[in-house]
């Protein structure tokens, strides 16, 4: 498998299928005021190589010109930030996830549509295998006891008595937020290609394991919402709904099966657990940190309180309790970076889903990416991504496949004109 994969002669497929299964190790990085994952030791590998051999210039579409705008927006609020070395370090963190872009940006139009869709179908067994593999290494490591708060070994983390797995991705609430392209690129294509079935049902137990309510909530609602928004009318749209949540609980309800009556655990009860205490911890202390980042708004609503000053903003403020990210991407633009930088940030979210949704409608093949976005915009309502290296990937895909309908449409154009 791995042979037909690479028999292409360019080595743009090596370097993109690299950074595809490079995603899915954020867990093994080096702390240098930020994490330094393995994406971008790919990333520099991958500029050596090519720096010199590929010139391949485009003009930014109006996505990427939005993108870039929202970054050097909010990049400059560093002008404005009290807490200056923190904001340095991630301005440069941010110039490398830029460059990253951009080196990828001219390689992947070398590697068709079909062998990115393959290299993502590979990588994404790759990554469920190993983080199951890491997580079951942490249980192990834990002697199979949750008692420790916020004990933490390989690739799982105890919280309230409970096992949840990080794997090789990230933390857990993260790590379905990265998957996110890998299932629904397997969901899709789950009967088309027998390596999708293997991947689906890894993938549903990996998320699973997660535990992560907001992963459950913006995976099923996706379904429903992208499934009525394809369908041919209200009826079909209910099946296919029906048709991809029962393919998920299905996979939920086998992988308890197997763990209740082979290993005695119940992974449901846990999960039970979780949503009825939604009400009593505020989505895990999630409803004050929005409070704070509400107020921190309206004391500096034009230009922010400045790029990565959340955490240390909050504990002078606010108290040290609050000392921790808001939890949702969203309102942390919002409070960081005034309604100056929060308009860019809509912008280029506008742009990119109208343009995913355009490019779901002309290529059924790109459906995954529309559906990845919706996800993942929904469960940025609950955890701090905003300038996640996955965005930037889906941006890359996006582009990619508006290369494709680009040079179909240029091919349609010289085909009437010889007529």
């Amino acid at each position: 498998m791995m042979n037909k994969l690479f028999t292409i002669k360019s080595p743009s497929l090596v370097f993109i299928f690299l950074m595809i299964l490079s995603l899915g190790f954020g867990n093994f990085n080096i702390q240098v005021g930020f994490a330094v994952k393995p994406y971008m030791i790919v990333y520099v590998i991958t500029l050596f190589f090519t720096c010199t051999t590929i010139n391949h210039n485009r003009r930014l579409k109006r996505y990427e010109a939005a993108l870039f705008l929202y970054v050097l927006a909010y990049m400059l609020t560093i002008l404005n930030c009290v807490f200056i070395k923190e904001s340095l370090w991630y301005s440069f963190a941010f110039i490398l996830v830029l460059g990253y872009y951009l080196t990828y940006r001219r390689i992947i139009p070398y590697v068709t549509t079909s062998l990115i869709e393959r290299s993502i179908e590979i990588s994404g067994v790759i990554i469920c295998v190993c983080s199951l593999v890491y997580y079951l290494m942490g249980i192990y490591a834990l002697d199979f006891i949750p008692a420790l708060k916020g004990a933490s070994a390989y690739g799982v983390i105890v919280d309230r008595f409970m096992f949840r797995l990080t794997g090789t991705v990230n933390e857990p609430n993260i790590t379905p937020f990265i998957l996110s392209p890998y299932f629904f690129y397997y969901l899709y294509n789950y009967h088309a290609r027998k390596l999708c079935k293997f991947g689906l049902f890894l993938m549903i137990l990996t998320i699973y394991l997660t535990l992560s309510r907001g992963a459950y909530l913006s995976y099923i609602s996706t379904i429903f919402l992208v499934s009525f928004l394809f369908a041919n009318n209200l009826r079909h749209s209910l099946v296919i709904s029906v048709k991809y949540l029962l393919l998920f609980i299905g996979g939920c309800y086998v992988v308890y099966v197997i763990a209740y009556n082979i290993y005695d655990i119940d992974f449901i009860a846990p999960i039970i657990e979780r949503f009825e205490d939604i009400e009593d911890d505020g989505g895990s202390g999630r409803l004050d940190l929005w409070n704070c980042a509400f107020k921190s708004f309206w004391d500096n609503p034009i230009l922010g309180i400045g790029l990565i000053a959340t955490r240390a903003y909050n504990v002078i403020h606010y108290g040290k309790e609050f000392g921790n990210y808001t939890h949702n991407s969203h309102l942390e633009v919002l409070a960081e970076g005034g309604i100056v930088v929060f308009l860019f940030y809509v912008s280029f979210w506008i742009l990119l889903l109208h343009k995913s949704y355009v490019m779901a409608r002309l290529h059924t093949n790109a459906r995954y990416l529309f559906s990845s976005l919706i996800a993942m915009f929904a469960q940025m309502c609950l955890v701090s991504v905003q300038f996640h290296e996955i965005i930037f990937f889906l941006v890359l895909l996006v582009f990619r496949y508006d290369l494709e309908y680009e040079r179909r449409n240029s091919s349609i154009s010289v085909m009437h004109a010889s007529e």
